[in-house]
């Protein structure tokens, strides 16, 4: 088997493309795979000839290289299967949703407005455009080199995957703001540096892990809502205005911890600490993240559950306590909007107990549809503080509803059709997969509904909840960006 080159036509054109040429007994076979297309040093569109040496955009399969001073926009969706490289000096600009499957090895610069689906390897800069949220489906691994994350302003970059750094030496990842930046996973390899500048907004939604004496200097804002561990001398900093906040545990392995880190605490929820670091330390941390500072919380809750009782036809709520301090009662509250809460029920607490309690309750006339449920927790001077708001949906059926299509949306545009006895006025809401209003109007509608969506809503999972006098009707739908 030998390589060789062979010249091809292709839509009238002329190209160079390397083949191998399998010498057999019989016959010969001669199979040609992708070319490698390079770019010219111009601002084009990717699907444009005019943009690409040869006079020929690359197809699916074929490699393609953006070479120093050239700027490519993904105008329209494509599929790649083939290598793409963006070398230092170049820049790629993803407007339509696109799937890279191949190896894509970012030198220079790669703007998102609009959905990615691929895998990066960087040694350059991840930014985005727009003020929406764009989401990354893919790991980014940074290599031995400076690379940059920056977001826009309003703007948030949502990785479905890993990111994980090697840049070892003189070399940093650096992420900056002022937009928003989240992860599954985030993963300082062994000796790497990393600074999360004081614009920089990062929430890493499952683990942080710092390898053998790599460290993180956080400058601005990180949120990890797992866990934190850092292995042998594996080291976060926190400096000016830097604030740090881990909701699970920090298991530091070897001497690896958390330095000069006075902006730094263990927290259930951004707002309501365990009392493992001073009360002030977290309040900072609190007002830094938007909230209200509260206070340390007299109790460990483990768990909060409700679920729907199809047989009883009722809600159960059960929560366990690991210590309690001076607890006098819990209150359990419910709501049809996540905004304003009523009482369903009142517990007594334990008062002052180091073994797990465990308590149950129940909501024996739910509510149609989809209603939320907290645990207020009150001591005996009088303080309180609050879970986290449950979701729960009771399946039983209505005399209206409505459904929604399509589902997911991709464009900003839902129809809402409805079924059963329907009278001409609605009252429309629109949740956050957390209880947050986001979009909400009357209509005046007959058996279907087409709603536009606001523009600036981010993807996510969201409820929409329909009110025709009284009768309350929830789905669930998924808003693709």
């Amino acid at each position: 088997m030998k390589l060789i080159s062979t010249v091809i036509p292709r839509n009238n054109n002329f190209i160079l493309v390397p083949c191998i040429i399998a010498i057999m007994i019989l016959s010969g076979i001669e199979v040609c795979w992708g070319a490698t297309i390079t770019s010219r040093v111009v601002t084009g569109n990717w699907s444009a000839a005019t943009s690409w040496v040869g006079g020929i955009a690359p197809t699916a399969s074929d490699d393609a290289v953006i070479v120093s001073g050239a700027t490519i926009t993904v105008a329209t969706a494509i599929t790649r299967t083939g290598t793409t490289t963006v070398n230092t000096g170049g820049r790629l600009t993803i407007s339509a949703a696109s799937t890279f499957s191949g190896t894509n090895t970012i030198n220079g610069i790669l703007t998102l407005g609009a959905n990615l689906t691929g895998n990066l390897i960087l040694a350059g800069t991840v930014s985005t455009s727009g003020t929406s949220t764009y989401t990354l489906t893919g790991d980014i691994t940074g290599n031995d080199a400076n690379i940059t994350i920056a977001p826009v302003v309003s703007s948030t970059l949502y990785i479905t995957g890993k990111l994980t750094s090697n840049s070892t030496g003189s070399n940093t990842l650096t992420i900056n703001g002022p937009g928003k930046i989240s992860v599954n996973n985030f993963t300082l390899n062994s000796d790497t540096f990393a600074d999360i500048s004081s614009t920089a907004y990062l929430t890493v939604r499952n683990n942080l892990y710092l390898d053998n004496k790599a460290q993180l200097t956080v400058n601005g804002i990180i949120i990890v809502k797992g866990n934190f561990d850092a292995h042998n001398n594996g080291n976060i900093i926190t400096s000016g205005n830097g604030y740090f906040s881990v909701q699970g545990t920090d298991t530091a392995k070897g001497a690896g911890s958390v330095k000069n880190s006075v902006n730094y605490c263990l927290a259930s929820d951004p707002c309501s600490y365990v009392a493992a670091f001073p009360l002030s330390d977290c309040n900072n941390v609190c007002v830094a993240l938007g909230g209200t500072p509260g206070v340390a919380l007299p109790i460990t809750l483990i768990s909060f559950n409700a679920s729907y009782q199809l047989t009883d036809k009722r809600v159960k709520l059960n929560w366990l306590t690991a210590t309690e301090i001076n607890n006098d009662y819990f209150t359990l509250e419910r709501s049809t909007d996540a905004r304003v809460f009523e009482v369903v029920d009142i517990v007594k607490g334990g008062g002052n107990s180091r073994e797990r309690l465990a308590y149950v309750a129940y909501d024996n006339s739910p509510l149609p549809g989809v209603s939320y449920y907290r645990l207020k927790q009150t001591d005996f001077d009088g303080q309180f503080a609050y879970s986290k708001p449950l979701v729960i949906d009771n399946p039983e059926a209505t005399k209206f509803g409505f459904t929604i299509t399509p589902n997911p949306i991709q464009n900003l545009q839902m129809t809402l059709r409805f079924n059963g006895e329907l009278n001409s006025q609605v009252w429309i809401s629109i949740y956050s997969s957390l209880g947050q209003p986001v979009y909400e109007g009357y209509y005046t509608v007959g058996s279907q509904l087409n709603l536009p969506l606001p523009s600036s809503l981010p993807g996510g999972m969201y409820w929409v909840k329909v009110n025709q006098a009284g009768q309350l009707a929830t789905q669930k739908v998924l808003v693709m960006n």
